[in-house]
């Protein structure tokens, strides 16, 4: 586009320095003119002279003039286009640096976006296998408590049962549901935790594709501008085409107005000279010989032969002028035609200025949005260090339920071991015990209670 509009400045400097050279050869032709006809009729202008001198040093002063401005105009027109090479050759290296940038931030985005994928599924598969540790863990311990409860109902049977024992079990009993319900709610929380990560991973996706949209934003945005400025150049060069054209038609009327006077002046004076001949001529005849007398025909006829030059000049001047003012009406057509296509640039532009200013507020909407979607991925990273931190106490949590279920594992073999021990050595060994007799005295009156305890479990 910019070699297009570089190729019609060309363009441009050539017809102006066509025209300039028009100019030129007119001013010599008329100047050339103007010397013969003053060279003929010199002896004829003695008499009633014209300031032709004068006049035609205005008309070469209003010529240098125009000369000067076209010259003017074809120097700013050179310096426009160098000004547009350097403005193109600006254009691309800013064009080249801010792809390099939109490039190296579109990498590490995708990197640092790769990073927290990574991050997401590393803390999915850690929280899948605290999952299937804590469910692990829960069956191990329901199975300790069943089998707890189930040595319990034997030696409750079998009389080995403690008031201390029992209050040990409640406490541990207490202790082990909290820790249950602790975990059960730490286990949720992490899952709607995970939720929200996925939720904001489509916000991620949503955000890469409002950013490509965007960068496809700013890419139509520099084309319109480009298009803009282009737009900016049609219009100057047609304004200043409107204006050379009512320049030149305004030379061309006062040309043609001078010409016309000039020729009015030279008919005036021919028909002057001529009738001053005619009187000059019959003095003469009256008063010289036959010699003489033919010496003025000569004379005479020179006149004639001179007026019918004029005549046909005149003649020739007035096609001229008709073909002039054929030529003012097309020239007249073109800047009707032109200013038309001026008007739909005008318009083609306020067009484009209004898409430019869609584009704008849609860009601004964007880099608004963009700002809240890397706001959002800010929280995510702080929420993600937060579970990591959430992860890491439930690990040691882990730690800790794998201790107590092995201490738990412990007290259960214990218990295995004292169930083998038999019940008729140790009635026999304990039976005269005191204790024995309060004990089974205890479980005897408090038997209902013991039932239901037992049938709790």
């Amino acid at each position: 586009m910019d070699d297009d509009y570089v190729h019609k400045l060309h363009d441009h400097i050539s017809l102006l320095s066509s025209e300039i050279n028009s100019i030129k050869n007119k001013q010599n032709d008329f100047q050339s003119s103007m010397t013969q006809m003053m060279s003929k009729d010199k002896k004829d202008f003695i008499e009633n002279p014209i300031d032709a001198t004068e006049k035609f040093k205005i008309m070469k002063q209003k010529y240098s003039r125009v000369i000067s401005e076209l010259e003017a105009e074809t120097v700013s027109l050179q310096a426009e286009i160098e000004a547009l090479k350097s403005r193109k050759k600006y254009l691309e290296t800013t064009n080249k640096l801010e792809g390099q940038d939109i490039i190296q931030k579109t990498l590490n985005l995708e990197k640092q976006l790769k990073e927290v994928q990574d991050r997401f599924e590393s803390a999915k598969q850690r929280e899948t296998i605290i999952t299937d540790d804590v469910l692990k863990h829960q069956q191990n311990h329901s199975q300790v408590l069943d089998q707890f409860y189930k040595l319990l109902k034997k030696r409750t049977e079998k009389g080995f049962f403690d008031k201390k024992d029992e209050e040990d079990y409640q406490l541990n009993y207490e202790i082990e549901q909290n820790d249950y319900d602790e975990k059960v709610k730490v286990y949720e929380k992490l899952k709607d935790d995970i939720k929200k990560i996925d939720a904001n991973q489509e916000l991620d996706i949503r955000y890469h594709e409002l950013k490509e949209k965007n960068q496809q934003l700013r890419i139509d945005l520099a084309a319109l501008e480009k298009d803009r400025d282009i737009l900016n150049y049609q219009i100057k060069e047609l304004n200043l085409r409107v204006k050379l054209g009512d320049e030149e038609k305004e030379i061309e009327h006062a040309e043609m107005r001078r010409l016309k006077e000039e020729l009015t002046k030279y008919q005036d004076i021919l028909e002057d000279i001529k009738i001053r001949n005619i009187k000059r001529i019959e003095y003469k005849v009256q008063n010289s010989d036959s010699e003489v007398l033919r010496q003025q025909k000569n004379d005479y006829m020179k006149l004639e032969r001179r007026a019918k030059e004029l005549k046909d000049e005149y003649k020739n001047r007035e096609k001229e002028f008709e073909r002039q003012n054929v030529e003012k009406i097309q020239k007249e057509l073109a800047l009707q035609k032109l200013m038309f296509e001026n008007q739909q640039a005008q318009q083609e532009l306020e067009r484009n200025f209004a898409k430019i200013n869609q584009i704008k507020d849609d860009y601004d909407s964007r880099m608004t949005s963009n700002t809240e979607y890397e706001e959002q991925i800010s929280r995510n990273e702080k929420e993600k260090q937060h579970y990591q931190i959430e992860l890491r106490k439930l690990e040691e949590e882990h730690a800790y339920l794998k201790a107590k279920a092995d201490f738990l594992q412990q007290n259960v073999n214990l218990e295995e071991e004292l169930r083998k021990v038999k019940i008729d050595d140790l009635r026999n060994t304990i039976g005269n015990n005191l204790q024995f007799n309060e004990s089974i005295a205890y479980l005897q009156n408090n038997w209902e209670e013991m039932r239901k305890f037992a049938k709790f479990r």
